[in-house]
This record gives C-alpha cells, sequence and structure tokens, in this order.
C-alpha cells in the first residue's frame, strides 16, 4: 500500500501506447504518466510532457541506472584481467631471464 500512497495511484510507463491503453482500460483505470511526462488521466484529460532536448528527467536516470550497472560490470572485467596478468608475471619473469 505504501507504494500505492507514493505513486498516488499514477503508473509510471515507459511508453504512451501502453500508458493509454491502462489509464483507459475500465478494469484498470489509473492515472498514467510516461517518462516523457505524458499524463494520461481516466476521467479523461491527457497533457502533455516535456519535449526538451536532453529527454525527461526519469529517462535520463533510467539511462544513468543502466549506464552505472554497465559500468561496474566493465570494472569488473578489469579487475579478473588484472588478477589473470599478475597471475601470469611470475612465468613472464622466468622467460626473461
Amino acid at each position: 500500500m505504501r507504494l500505492l500512497t507514493l505513486c498516488q495511484r499514477r503508473l509510471p510507463l515507459q511508453d504512451q501506447a501502453t500508458a493509454q491503453k491502462l489509464a483507459f482500460d475500465r478494469a484498470v483505470g489509473w492515472r498514467c504518466v510516461t517518462l516523457d511526462g505524458d499524463d494520461f488521466n481516466p476521467g479523461g484529460t491527457l497533457t502533455g510532457g516535456s519535449r526538451r532536448a536532453g529527454g525527461s528527467t526519469l529517462a535520463r536516470v533510467f539511462e544513468w541506472k543502466q549506464q552505472a550497472a554497465e559500468l561496474e560490470s566493465h570494472r569488473q572485467a578489469l579487475l579478473g584481467a588484472r588478477a589473470q596478468l599478475d597471475a601470469l608475471k611470475p612465468a613472464a619473469r622466468q622467460h626473461a631471464k
């Protein structure tokens, strides 16, 4: 119930088609807002979102989270590669003699 209170019976959705379908479906009937800020109200109103050059704030936050996860994946791969190099150093010293 806390999520319902937090969202105030609004569903954040990625695309307009899904937002429109859910908002005007009698079985759902929740107010739906896209990441671009388009607001679909089952009461009959539709308001447009922000069309800034940088995109919506929610879309940017979502993208930043994805990039942070990708960065962490690359960091882990780098740590693994460094560990492999460190393991090969003694053999490289033997061949250098």
